[in-house]
């Protein structure tokens, strides 16, 4: 296919590569990173293994992120849309995690570590982990993910194909085995809404609430 002025779409393979080794770094220094600096290590790694490698390429290839046309600004009706859909698709999700979690928990470690990550212990941290937990994933996941992975798979496997694999890459990053397959789903929900209105925001705004839902409701 053509490439559309603006517009940065990588050959399949580099897509690949250029996931796979974002992956890599994002998993190795994301553990060290969070173990020494908790919530700035996690920011740092969301800017630095995500966000930045997006600028990079996409600077060097003429396409720079600010340029791109999936920058539409959304309706308001599509706006209202996008929130009720994202507050259903969430909370739907988290019912089938609540019932999975009954049957097959996660380990104690593991799920200590979701507990403490989305607690809110005091109203300073209100506004810091809405910065760090739910805006900077929401912009730099989205970016990296639907921004760059997606169009680049659509353009060479097709609409369907390009979505399934954008969201099985999804998943691999969140390394989390247990819930793989929750996260896929969200991911297919997050492509969808690119390709419904091919506006790159409608996945950030879904991202945000689906993030704001985990942190402020079941971190309360």
């Amino acid at each position: 296919m053509e490439q559309p002025p603006g517009r940065l779409i990588l050959p399949a393979k580099t897509a690949l590569f250029f996931f796979a080794g974002a992956l890599l770094l994002y998993l190795a220094a994301g553990l060290f990173l969070q173990k020494n600096l908790g919530l700035l290590g996690i920011f740092l790694n969301q800017a630095l293994f995500l966000f930045l490698p997006v600028v990079w390429i996409s600077g060097s290839r003429g396409c720079p992120i600010e340029g791109w046309p999936q920058w539409l600004r959304p309706t308001f009706r599509e706006i209202a849309q996008v929130v009720v859909l994202t507050l259903l698709v969430s909370l739907s999700i988290d019912l089938l995690v609540s019932l999975q979690d009954s049957v097959w928990p996660l380990p104690e470690e593991v799920e200590r570590f979701y507990e403490k990550l989305v607690r809110i212990d005091s109203r300073w941290e209100i506004p810091l982990k809405i910065l760090v937990l739910s805006l900077t994933p929401a912009l730099a996941e989205e970016i990296f993910f639907r921004g760059v992975l997606q169009p680049s798979w659509v353009n060479r496997f097709g609409r369907l194909g390009g979505l399934c694999l954008t969201s099985l890459a999804f998943a691999f990053a969140h390394g989390n085995p247990w819930h793989f397959h929750f996260y896929f789903v969200l991911g297919l929900y997050l492509g969808w809404l690119l390709e419904w209105r091919g506006k790159l925001w409608l996945p950030v705004l879904a991202h945000l609430v689906n993030n704001l839902w985990a942190l402020l409701w079941l971190g309360s």
